[in-house]
């Protein structure tokens, strides 16, 4: 019966390719709510600007441009903070996609290991196979071969 000497390694690598996977997707979910956060301060920035140049048609006084414009300039501060996290997420992405990736090479090279030891010994085996075989073909023949000469 054939077994894999390295099946622990391999059964290894793939614990560490799930985990990274695991992780890989959990950045994943966590960037796409980041984007959502970045999403919704650009419509509301967009809104107070539209609202804010709505207001400037109409006469304002100046405190409530002021605090329209204030706010604005946060939701735009805002926007620039939650772009550099969103930058660093997916720097972290990467990072998780090269490990994962690393870890799935890992395993295809212990699996096509794996793989080729089972050939070889498939292939040992068919040939102790055959000559057992032969050697009872053998032993049979000289054995009817006996029988006739007595």
């Amino acid at each position: 019966m054939y077994k894999f000497k390295l099946e622990p390694v391999l059964k290894f690598k793939k614990q560490l390719e799930e985990m990274a996977q695991i992780e890989f997707y959990k950045k994943i979910k966590e960037l796409e709510e980041k984007l959502s956060v970045l999403s919704k301060l650009k419509r509301e920035k967009e809104y107070f600007i539209e609202k804010m140049e709505l207001l400037e048609t109409q006469e304002i006084n100046f405190q409530d441009y002021l605090i329209y414009k204030n706010y604005i300039n946060l939701l735009s501060n805002r926007i620039e903070e939650c772009q550099k996290i969103i930058k660093k997420f997916l720097e972290e992405i990467e990072k998780k996609r090269a490990e994962l990736i690393a870890y799935y090479k890992e395993r295809k090279i212990l699996q096509r290991l794996d793989e080729q030891q089972r050939i070889v010994y498939e292939r040992e085996m068919k040939m102790l196979e055959n000559k057992f075989c032969d050697e009872i073909n053998t032993i049979c023949y000289n054995h009817e071969s006996i029988k006739k000469i007595i």
